[in-house]
């Protein structure tokens, strides 16, 4: 719903796959991930105090904790929520399934079935615009952002339009209502009690 995106990146993201290698896939080359993580963790703390230094040398009477909120917790905490809600947009729609058998995937042309060309209905923020066209970026990863819209229209030639919606309230109440959770066994989109939703 629209309240999954405030808590789903930090949870399924952030710390087991960026901060520290934890998440089971990566868990086993742990030594191989200790140079990244290092200067991961020291980025983020060097950016804690690059905040912290120019929030007081900047607004002195104003304390530490403050300018660390505005500086870093908001603008982290905003885009966070973008990029859960961007993915949920890209990868959840009743007319996407999802796959745990990666052979299975590969037959059904996983990488372009898998995700949803979103239209917005209002073009504020070109780069966001145009990330949206997700088919073309996971057919081809190396297609730079600005790029996609043409690769998407190229896609769509070839091999027909995949999912595509307008992004509209309307459409997003429709998607979040359906795609609970997924049936791997039966294919399909399920409510909380595993009666078929889409």
């Amino acid at each position: 719903g629209p309240f999954g995106p405030l808590i789903h990146y930090y949870g399924a993201f952030w710390i087991h796959r960026v901060l520290l290698p934890l998440a089971p896939e990566v868990r086993h080359q742990w030594r191989r991930h200790l140079p990244d993580s290092v200067f991961v963790l020291s980025a983020f703390l060097l950016t804690l105090l690059v905040v912290a230094v120019l929030g007081n040398a900047l607004v002195p009477e104003r304390p530490v904790w403050q300018a660390l909120l505005i500086g870093w917790v908001l603008p982290f905490a905003v885009w966070n929520y973008l990029m859960a809600f961007t993915t949920y947009l890209n990868h959840t729609h009743p007319a996407i399934q999802w796959f745990d058998d990666e052979e299975k995937w590969r037959r059904y042309r996983g990488n372009l079935m898998d995700t949803a060309n979103v239209i917005m209905p209002v073009n504020l923020v070109p780069l966001y615009t145009k990330v949206m066209a997700h088919p073309a970026h996971h057919r081809q990863m190396n297609v730079p952002v600005y790029a996609l819209p043409e690769a998407q229209a190229a896609l769509d030639t070839t091999f027909g339009r995949q999912v595509e919606y307008t992004l509209t309230p309307g459409a997003y109440r429709k998607i979040y209502r359906a795609c609970k959770l997924f049936d791997f066994e039966r294919m399909c989109w399920t409510d909380f009690s595993g009666a078929p939703t889409a």
